[in-house]
């Protein structure tokens, strides 16, 4: 019942909103990487100084 066209437009929007909630969650998962390695690296410099 759908044009071809409007699935097209449908599912390339739906691909688009995957992708963009992938990439979002790869730089909250690395962002919370980065934090625990500063974290972890300030321990044990702090650890060790002492």
């Amino acid at each position: 019942m759908w044009p071809a066209r409007l699935v097209v437009v449908v599912e390339v929007e739906v691909e688009v909103v995957v992708v963009k909630a992938v990439v979002v969650e790869v730089v909250v998962v690395a962002e919370v990487v980065v934090v625990v390695v500063v974290v972890v690296v300030v321990v044990v410099v702090v650890v060790v100084g002492v």
